[in-house]
């Protein structure tokens, strides 16, 4: 119950400050240049950058894309999410970083062309 109300504090906070922030669908497709605007749940207590990245292991990134933050909060971070140069099936880890250091070991996978809610628990991949 608590995370529902959670959630739905947020969505009011979002549509209020969230700069075209439009819920008309829960869901979209992740596709190239779609620059979707998610939701990621988590803890970011300490996080400063959200980065895409082609590998699990941060410190191993071939590419590193470094996200628009548009709200930050302890729990949640509102994302412009810019996929750039990731192609349908690639994957790609998102990775969290605190003062330039990941704040977990491994990144958590995404893989383009699926579908994803637009408020998403970043969970399983750490």
């Amino acid at each position: 119950m608590e995370t529902q109300v959670i959630i739905l504090i947020l969505r009011v906070l979002l549509s209020l400050y969230g700069e075209d922030y439009n819920p008309k669908i829960d869901w979209f497709i992740l596709t190239e240049r779609s620059n979707e605007k998610i939701v990621f749940l988590g803890d970011f207590k300490n996080v400063d950058e959200i980065i895409l990245c082609d590998n699990q292991s941060f410190n191993k990134c071939g590419f590193q894309n470094k996200q628009v933050i548009l709200i930050k909060g302890q729990t949640q971070m509102l994302i412009q999410l810019d996929t750039y140069p990731f192609t349908v099936p690639d994957k790609f880890y998102v990775h969290t970083l605190a003062n330039g250091r990941p704040t977990h070991f491994n990144g958590y996978p995404m893989r383009m062309g699926f579908i994803y809610d637009r408020i998403y628990q970043l969970e399983g991949g750490y």
